[in-house]
């Protein structure tokens, strides 16, 4: 099981056929929100800790100061790239 932020994702159990069952666990939607949340977190805290955060930019790595750190707030109506962002 991983812990990200309030989500977790686990493996699901294999069904009566030996196969993995249908699981919210394993649900693209559900990772990719949990890992939406785990990053936002970690942003959320370097930020308020005045620590940088490193990111890949067009194909190079960069240290962004906690000044220039944008925190992405999720948009739960739609998977549009319409998300309010924090300077």
């Amino acid at each position: 099981m991983i812990v990200m932020g309030s989500y977790m994702i686990q493996p699901a159990a294999a069904d009566a056929g030996g196969t993995a069952s249908d699981d919210i666990y394993l649900n693209p939607s559900s990772i990719h929100a949990a890992l939406s949340s785990a990053v936002r977190e970690a942003r959320l805290r370097h930020k308020l800790l005045g620590q940088p955060v490193v990111e890949w930019r067009d194909g190079q790595v960069v240290l962004v100061p906690p000044d220039e750190i944008e925190i992405v707030e999720p948009n739960h109506t739609s998977k549009s790239s319409n998300e309010s962002r924090i300077p």
